[in-house]
């Protein structure tokens, strides 16, 4: 049985809600759809996005440190401006990311 949050979040994202600055860090999107969601702006930090639909998904300027998108389709994603720090992905598609153009780090 689902957890009724994520329930009801799955349900505001398929209705393509403004996610942008949206803290849903620790969620566990495991195996979803989330094909061309929205969560741009949004920190999602340590969200569990293993075997995950997420093409198309937008994530540009989300803060992904410690997410895990191994196994998930993330053909055609924007992953655009993202924090990535120890971001894990696994994934033969990955080559087919829109954009990927990851901040600076501070300091250097």
């Amino acid at each position: 049985m689902k957890d009724k949050k994520l329930e009801k979040l799955l349900k505001l994202i398929a209705q393509g809600a403004d996610l942008n600055g949206a803290d849903l860090s620790g969620m566990d999107f495991s195996n979803e759809n989330l094909r061309g969601a929205d969560f741009s702006g949004a920190k999602l930090t340590g969200c569990d996005f293993r075997n995950a639909n997420c093409s198309c998904a937008n994530f540009e300027a989300c803060d992904l440190g410690g997410a895990n998108f191994e196994g998930a389709d993330v053909r055609y994603a924007n992953f655009n401006e993202a924090k990535l720090g120890s971001t894990m992905f696994e994934n033969k598609d990955l080559f087919k990311i829109t954009k990927i153009h990851q901040e600076p780090l501070e300091g250097g």
